[in-house]
């Protein structure tokens, strides 16, 4: 059978006291977080702007009914209407609406 092992009284006296400042700290930083929690008036979670689903917000080109992205529209009309240098305020959705292909090659 192994001896006991000797231990210091100092080093017991240490460890003892860097356990209970270890428990205290914790207790701490866990009232700590729930008071944020209550005041924020929800649960700790992912920051920002929730997401639309593409159901509550669908583009605003008439024939479209992809998710928007930005302006109300949907990515491809989107950039559509950048290229076409059209404003925010100024979209003309019939112009977005158009499918370009078929009068280019018929010309």
């Amino acid at each position: 059978m192994p001896r006991p092992r000797k231990i210091d009284p100092i080093r017991m006296a240490v460890q003892d006291i860097g356990r209970i400042l270890g428990q205290e700290r914790g207790a701490a930083v866990g009232t700590a977080v729930s008071k944020v929690a209550a005041v924020a008036g929800k649960t700790p979670g992912k920051r920002g702007r929730p997401a639309l689903s593409a159901a509550e917000a669908p583009c605003a080109v008439p024939s479209c009914g992809k998710k928007r992205a930005a302006w109300g529209l949907c990515a491809n009309h989107y950039q559509k209407a950048r290229r076409l240098k059209m404003k925010p305020g100024k979209l003309d959705l019939a112009k977005l609406a158009k499918d370009g292909r078929a009068t280019r090659w018929n010309r």
